[in-house]
């Protein structure tokens, strides 16, 4: 049976920020179905723009299949993982990548807030109305680090506007302590610090270490494929 490998971006990108990630492991020739998917949001899918709608849209698309399903959350996309898949029966496991494992009660905000030294605390943000910009250059520190500069520009401004009650909107469910999952810690990450992803990834029963900023899916998109089939393979023996 194929397996079917779900992509979720963090927040203010979109599933292009999956595309050489995607590229790698179609050329692997492994059985894969993959989808990297478009969470709801300005320039993004039709559908509300908060983490509750995020995570409802999610089990839709996730949806009732029988293949063998590995489920791959950037950034705040643990969050929406977190919240979406409790009582799901149709992922059969997570792949977090330097990504937000929250207890119930804790936002991606909070959680950021609580090491000193993260580029993305929420000093790092502009709030117009009910959304958050994430200016380029408060971007590049938090996101791009390890990139050329630019590519970390053009990255930068294909960010779109999130809703405030994304990585301000607590979590209720914990979906990580039910479901086996692996957790991807990048030891370069200035947005999450190493030190917070550590802290997150203590339930992994998988750990990985790149060496990379935030956005390993951009500055090391071959090397962390190579972890994406290792985990999808383990799913069908």
């Amino acid at each position: 049976m194929r397996t079917r490998v779900l992509l979720l971006h963090g927040a203010w990108h979109d599933a292009h920020a999956w595309e050489s990630v995607v590229d790698s492991l179609r050329d692997s020739g492994d059985n894969l179905d993959i989808e990297a998917i478009n969470l709801p949001g300005l320039g993004r899918a039709q559908g509300g723009h908060t983490l509750r709608d995020h995570s409802a849209y999610l089990r839709t698309i996730i949806g009732s299949s029988d293949q063998p399903t590995l489920l791959v959350a950037h950034s705040y996309g643990g969050a929406v993982a977190t919240e979406a898949l409790d009582q799901i029966v149709s992922v059969n496991r997570i792949l977090f990548v330097t990504a937000f494992a929250l207890p119930a009660g804790l936002s991606c905000m909070r959680m950021n807030d609580s090491a000193e030294g993260s580029e993305s605390d929420s000093d790092a943000f502009v709030v117009d109305g009910d959304y958050v910009l994430m200016p380029p250059d408060a971007a590049i520190a938090a996101f791009y680090n390890d990139l050329p500069r630019a590519q970390a520009l053009q990255w930068a401004g294909r960010l779109k506007p999130e809703h405030h009650d994304t990585v301000y909107a607590r979590t209720h469910q914990t979906a990580w302590r039910t479901i086996p999952h692996g957790y991807v810690i990048c030891t370069e990450d200035s947005g999450i610090l190493p030190s917070v992803q550590r802290q997150m990834a203590e339930s992994s029963d998988r750990l990985y270490e790149l060496a990379a900023g935030h956005s390993p899916m951009l500055s090391r998109p071959i090397e962390l494929a190579d972890i994406i089939l290792r985990e999808a393979s383990a799913l069908t023996g």
